[in-house]
């Protein structure tokens, strides 16, 4: 049986490696090799003389793909929230650099609950903006990312949540990652971002869309669930091309 693809996780603002552990186990006992990828900006960066923006994030998934690809290995990318700008710009990247050995390498882009169109589909009410400092950090995550666990179960993911610096980001990017196939996966108890901005969403960019019963982050709420989901989309994606 051939290797399953490397799956390289890029997880959404101030969520971190810590945020990705419940579904590691999960995914490795299917077969999978995850690679977390934090967005740049995450934390606050204290002292740095330049911050890291977007496009160091860009950068960052670009080249997990690449040595993916140039090490002749199959590999999706995973965006969840705002990993999926990230990622789907990090695919604008790779895909013209690439020979069409290294594109080939490429399964799948899936989306969890995230978004390319930044000023359309985000509420500002949840989140807290502080321009002097640079930072911006989540208001109420036990009720906008963990509103179907526990209060109690919630409260180390909370307190995990790092700021992220404050970047700016495009509200249209080229469709060039279009190329690839896609899935959306739609949390369908999402608060931070609601259900139907998702599907709007995933329309739009033209995904295949997959509903979960799940807040934002079901990687930490439902993890066996999410992984057996995952897989499925994998799986099936990869038989379709058979």
């Amino acid at each position: 049986m051939p290797a399953k693809p490397t799956i390289l996780f890029v997880p959404g603002a101030w969520h971190t490696e810590f945020h990705v552990r419940p579904v590691l186990p999960y995914l490795d006992k299917l077969g999978y090799e995850v690679k977390v990828l934090l967005l740049a900006n995450l934390g606050d960066h204290n002292g740095a003389e330049t911050k890291p923006g977007l496009h160091d994030s860009v950068e960052k998934v670009f080249e997990a793909m690449r040595a993916e690809a140039e090490s002749g290995r199959d590999f999706v990318v995973q965006g969840h929230s705002a990993g999926g700008l990230v990622s789907a710009m990090a695919v604008n990247k790779f895909l013209p650099s690439a020979t069409a050995e290294e594109k080939s390498r490429l399964k799948r882009v899936i989306f969890l609950a995230a978004f390319i169109r930044t000023s359309k589909h985000i509420i500002s009410h949840w989140h807290h903006m502080d321009f002097k400092k640079g930072l911006s950090w989540p208001l109420r995550p036990e009720q906008v990312f963990y509103n179907d666990m526990s209060i109690e179960d919630s409260k180390p993911f909370c307190e995990a949540l790092l700021p992220i610096t404050l970047t700016p980001r495009p509200d249209e990017i080229d469709s060039l990652w279009h190329e690839i196939p896609r899935t959306f996966i739609v949390a369908s108890k999402d608060e931070a971002l609601l259900p139907y901005k998702q599907r709007e969403e995933a329309e739009e960019q033209g995904f295949d869309i997959f509903e979960l019963d799940s807040g934002h982050c079901p990687f930490i709420s439902q993890p066996e669930n999410f992984a057996n989901v995952l897989n499925g989309i994998i799986q099936q994606g990869l038989e379709a091309k058979a």
